[in-house]
């Protein structure tokens, strides 16, 4: 806001670094257009897949602490630190509503893993603010939220709550895991953030980018050439 009051707009940073194309692709798809481009590969990533949709049924919140799913991503991110091709990767846990979910997790982990280790990792947790411009290997997303009644919650989708998802979605480089209590088809409505970015975590690909002409044009040629083979086969 400061930079457009003192210079009259805005530049955007077109090139994306940090993540690998399947996890920015939720960021680009929500706020940029499909304006940014990946420019980190994900060959040789030991972590895989991108994207993780980690379910908890039957857990309860009181709309800031969620404790199922807080000890959930406290014990996901601990057995992590004990699989091999996590070695070495720094970790990092943001929760999508308040502060208390974060300070919950965060004790849990104090407990349960020795300093060294939470030190070596780097581990940090906390609200999408306090991870503006930080960047860890792997992220786990509390949602916090949990179903509330038979019917589906009340639609998610304001301006505040887009820049939070955005900032969230974007801190992990190679995996990001989204560990929820919320079915998306039961629990939330289309168009939530909510339900877009658990679908996401399912199978990034829902939001890959729109193929370019160049790509258009080489599936056009590759089914032209198939067709042909296919009717000389016939003859």
């Amino acid at each position: 806001d400061l930079a457009r009051q003192s210079f009259g707009g805005s530049l955007r940073l077109l090139e994306h670094f940090r993540s690998v194309p399947e996890i920015i692709a939720f960021s680009n798809a929500l706020c940029y257009d499909y304006e940014v481009l990946p420019l980190r590969e994900g060959y040789g990533v030991k972590v895989t897949p991108p994207t993780v949709s980690h379910y908890l049924p039957e857990a309860t919140s009181d709309r800031k602490v969620n404790e199922p799913e807080a000890l959930e991503v406290a014990s996901l991110l601990v057995a992590a630190t004990m699989q091999p091709e996590y070695a070495h990767c720094t970790m990092g846990v943001v929760t999508l509503v308040g502060d208390d979910q974060a300070k919950l997790i965060d004790r849990l982990l104090v407990q349960h893993l020795p300093l060294t280790e939470y030190r070596r990792r780097r581990i940090v947790c906390g609200n999408a603010a306090q991870f503006q411009g930080d960047e860890r290997d792997v992220i786990f997303l509390s949602m916090v939220d949990a179903p509330e009644g038979d019917g589906p919650l009340a639609i998610r989708r304001s301006d505040v709550f887009i820049k939070r998802f955005n900032v969230a979605a974007s801190r992990a480089r190679d995996q990001m895991w989204v560990v929820h209590s919320l079915d998306p088809v039961q629990h939330l409505k289309q168009g939530d953030l909510r339900e877009m970015i658990i679908r996401f975590a399912r199978d990034p690909s829902t939001l890959a980018p729109p193929p370019t002409e160049v790509e258009r044009a080489a599936t056009a040629s590759s089914r032209g050439d198939f067709e042909f083979h296919h009717k000389v086969g016939e003859w």
